[in-house]
């Protein structure tokens, strides 16, 4: 067995990710795209944990890039509903319910507590639009609550972003 003192490493110099505010936003879409075959994970490309938490969380999210493959809309969307239910009268979750939110005005689902930020957009959810938003949510509205950071490819979220359409027109 081996003990290493990553502190007195002379490679690593006891580095470790530290993100600053705004950095997530900034550089986790593109440290945490696949370049072809070959998908990346560790703590540096996770979202909400740090050390060990934080490289399970990145694994998870390689793996289920890597299961998903050529997946339908409909399969593509099976991770949205960890936050959003879709179906006529199911409550909200920590996300809206999202039954006829395509093609209407952001912030409109009655029963749900949306943010200040979210509010005041004036988003419409067309294509474009939520393409924009899924991709970089505080980009698009700057204090939204949404922490999904999509590691979709272009194809797959124009698959899901299609699939939204012609399930969840208002």
């Amino acid at each position: 067995m081996r003990v290493v003192d990553w502190s007195a490493d002379p490679f690593s110099k006891g580095s470790w990710v530290r993100w600053q505010p705004g950095q997530i936003s900034e550089f986790l879409h593109s440290m945490s795209k696949p370049a072809g075959r070959l998908h990346f994970a560790g703590e540096h490309t996770a979202i909400s944990n740090t050390g060990m938490e934080g490289a399970m969380e990145s694994s998870e999210r390689v793996v289920a890039e890597i299961l998903r493959g050529s997946a339908s809309g409909a399969q593509l969307f099976g991770s949205c509903q960890a936050c959003h239910s879709a179906v006529v009268g199911e409550p909200h979750k920590l996300g809206p319910n999202l039954h006829g939110f395509f093609g209407a005005a952001a912030a409109s689902r009655e029963g749900y507590s949306y943010s200040e930020a979210l509010l005041d957009s004036g988003l419409k959810w067309d294509k474009s639009t939520l393409v924009n938003f899924l991709q970089m949510p505080d980009k698009v509205v700057p204090g939204t609550r949404m922490t999904y950071r999509s590691s979709l490819t272009d194809s797959e979220l124009g698959q899901l972003v299609d699939y939204l359409e012609k399930e969840f027109a208002e």
